[in-house]
């Protein structure tokens, strides 16, 4: 059995959300380091705005690598459907304004942000890094194997999930969530139970079970 940290669930958004509602704004949240690789969705967003050019993406988060995500946006001349929100006391309130969530690291140690997306009932495109996404996003499966560089895009359960720092298949995966609104109502729609699998309540009980059973 494992045992997660439990997860602090404020934002639900489970019926909130008009089915077919068209996508306009992406999420990224975490410290601007270079192993979350936030310069890969940058790329793939560049790749795909000329198709789909109302959508905006919103950092939330700061870090030493951030004036290099900002310059490389501005060297792309998608600056103005970039914004850096820097750290917020409530992050789930841009969250709860978004559509979509897109996890780009190189390791995790969990994930406690995919699964703030999902409680949001936001649809979901993670990296299939260690350790984390896999587990929360497609959890039958082993969490050992993970793609390798050439494996194309995974439609898991909950998420889809693309190979580390591929950026012509995190292009793919967000081509087909933009064009797709039934895999979007979907995954929204399947997101907030997953999360709650992750709640201080479950994480709880689970750990009373162990302790006193």
């Amino acid at each position: 059995m494992t045992l997660y940290d439990p997860v602090d669930l404020p934002v639900t958004r489970l019926g909130l959300r008009a089915p077919g509602k068209a996508l306009h704004a992406i999420a990224a949240m975490g410290r601007f380091v270079a192993l979350k690789r936030f310069s890969d969705l940058v790329l793939a967003l560049s790749a795909v705005l000329p198709d789909f050019p109302h959508i905006e993406l919103r950092f939330i988060g700061d870090g030493p690598d951030r004036k290099r995500i900002e310059r490389l946006a501005a060297d792309l001349g998608i600056s103005g459907r970039v914004q850096f929100l820097g750290m917020l006391q409530k992050p789930s309130e841009v969250l709860a304004d978004c559509d979509l969530f897109v996890s780009t690291s190189e390791t995790e140690g969990f994930g406690m942000a995919i699964v703030e997306a999902l409680a949001a009932a936001l649809p979901v495109i993670a990296s299939d890094c260690p350790y984390g996404p896999r587990e929360i996003l497609s959890p039958r499966t082993d969490p050992v194997k993970l793609l390798s560089q050439d494996s194309p895009i995974e439609l898991a359960p909950f998420g889809v999930l693309y190979p580390v720092g591929n950026v012509k298949a995190l292009e793919k995966a967000l081509r087909q969530i933009l064009s797709d609104s039934a895999l979007r109502d979907e995954l929204s729609r399947k997101g907030p139970s997953r999360a709650a699998d992750f709640s201080s309540e479950r994480s709880t009980a689970v750990y009373e079970k162990l302790l006193f059973a």
